[in-house]
């Protein structure tokens, strides 16, 4: 996989409440890691520009360098807000960005790589898992900034509503799993219960490496 140039970007979302975990998901342990770093590490040899959105100045997940701080001035009102603090935030030679929640840690970049390299065409770009459209795991043209502010403006939040504003095309499951065969970048931690699961899929592929080299 080689750099995709200044064009392209990462938006990763990192500003929910994470009511359902108890805890900021983007600084649990996976490794020796936290979840944003391993996520950063990962993703981050694909594009220069990565930025981050909080919920606010002082919730900066720990030891996270080199990316573009956002911040999401109405935190806890769903992930349409992050986006718009994340696309506020792009440089203006960005016209295409993936967005990816922190709460997903086995992301491949394989597949961030196959979505940004597809995306010639349309608004946004989305996967369907098992029926359903994932949003925080599909790439967006930088211009749906003034139809999400538009979108805030008028009282919605739905990202799923967003889909069906903008030029969407979809990505089925099937061509999703000949890039990513086991659906991994899709495994999301919302509860302790995910979040142990996670693990120990991590776990698993580590083992699997180590037994490769």
């Amino acid at each position: 996989m080689s750099k995709f140039s200044g064009d392209s970007a990462i938006i990763i979302l990192a500003g929910g409440q994470s009511k359902r975990m108890g805890t900021p998901k983007s600084n649990l342990p996976i490794g020796e890691e936290t979840i944003l770093q391993h996520m950063l590490r990962s993703l981050r040899p694909l594009l220069d520009t990565v930025v981050v959105v909080c919920a606010s100045q002082d919730k900066h997940p720990a030891d996270v360098e080199e990316v573009i701080w956002a911040y999401d001035s109405v935190g806890g009102q769903g992930p349409l807000h992050g986006l718009q603090a994340g696309l506020m935030a792009l440089p203006p030679q960005v016209t295409q960005t993936f967005v990816s929640s922190c709460d997903a840690p086995l992301m491949r970049p394989e597949l961030v790589s196959w979505l940004l390299d597809d995306f010639v065409v349309g608004q946004a770009l989305v996967p369907q898992i098992s029926g359903f459209p994932q949003p925080l795991a599909a790439v967006y043209a930088t211009s749906i900034l003034s139809i999400v502010t538009e979108m805030l403006e008028n009282g919605q939040r739905s990202l799923r509503a967003l889909l069906n504003r903008v030029d969407t095309r979809w990505v089925s499951e099937n061509s999703v799993r000949e890039i990513d065969p086991q659906l991994l970048s899709f495994e999301n931690i919302n509860t302790p219960e995910d979040y142990q699961r996670v693990i120990a899929l991590f776990e698993s592929l580590s083992r699997d490496v180590k037994t490769q080299t």
